[in-house]
């Protein structure tokens, strides 16, 4: 499933505690890698704790997850 603008994403409960650190993020977009030819794509959240940040798609997969 890939990410699209507006869905709130999660991340999932482990230890690293990203769930409370962070809480849920609103997507803002989807960036190109910052890299010259780059196949990598990033996801642009908006987190409630802490801001903007950029995640790459494969992170986003692996360690979050869809919520509405």
């Amino acid at each position: 499933m890939e990410p699209k603008v507006g869905e709130i994403w999660q991340w999932h409960r482990d230890d690293s505690g990203c769930q409370e650190i962070y809480g849920p993020g609103i997507v803002m977009g989807i960036k190109e890698g910052y890299e010259y030819n780059s196949q990598e794509y990033f996801v642009t959240f908006h987190f409630a704790n802490k801001g903007i940040m950029n995640i790459p798609i494969p992170m986003v997969k692996r360690f979050m997850y869809l919520i509405t």
